[in-house]
C-alpha cells in the first residue's frame, strides 16, 4: 500500500491491530503508515495513546491457568489422542454442526412449501424461504458467518 493509499481509518486499524511499535505492523503498510503518522497530528496522537497501552501491557504478566482450565486441557487432549489411536474419524469444528441445522431447516422449509400453495404463504415466510435458501447456497458455513460478519462491520461503519 503506498503513502496515497493510507488513511486515518486504515492508520487507526492498524495501530489497534499492531500496537504503537511499527516493526510489528504489516511490511506491505508500515512504510506508509509512518509517513502518516509524521504528516498527521491525530495519527502521532494515536501512536502516543497506542505507546501507553502497550506499556501498561507490557508490564502485566499473564495470569497462571486455572485447575479447571488445565483439567480440560488434559480432557480434551486424552480424548484427542484416545480418538486417535483408535483410527476413529477427526471430529469436525462447530460450525459444520451449525450448517446442518441451517440445511435441515432450509430442507423442511421446501418440503414444506412443496406441500403448500403460493398462496398460503405470507409475505414474511416467502422472505424467510428466500433467506433459507441463500443459506443453503453456501459452499462452507464458513463463507457464510464471515458474510454476516462482514455485513454487521458495514453496518457499524
Amino acid at each position: 500500500m503506498t503513502h496515497e493509499k493510507m488513511n486515518a481509518l486504515r492508520f487507526v486499524e492498524i495501530v489497534q491491530a499492531y500496537g504503537a511499535d511499527s516493526s510489528r505492523w504489516p511490511a506491505a503498510e508500515r512504510e506508509a503508515a509512518r509517513q502518516f503518522a509524521k504528516t498527521h497530528d491525530s495519527a502521532a496522537n494515536i501512536l502516543a495513546q497506542s505507546r501507553q497501552i502497550d506499556t501498561l501491557l507490557n508490564t502485566q504478566s499473564p495470569p497462571a491457568p486455572s485447575d479447571l482450565l488445565k483439567a480440560r486441557i488434559l480432557k480434551e487432549a486424552t480424548t484427542q489422542n484416545l480418538v486417535a489411536s483408535q483410527g476413529a474419524v477427526k471430529p469436525r469444528p462447530a460450525y459444520y454442526r451449525i450448517a446442518a441445522v441451517i440445511l435441515f431447516a432450509g430442507i423442511a422449509g421446501i418440503f414444506a412449501a412443496g406441500q403448500m400453495g403460493i398462496d398460503d404463504f405470507t409475505d414474511e415466510e416467502i422472505d424467510l424461504l428466500v433467506e433459507t435458501e441463500e443459506i443453503i447456497e453456501y459452499a462452507d458455513a464458513s463463507e457464510f458467518i464471515d458474510a454476516q460478519l462482514d455485513a454487521l462491520w458495514a453496518d457499524i461503519l
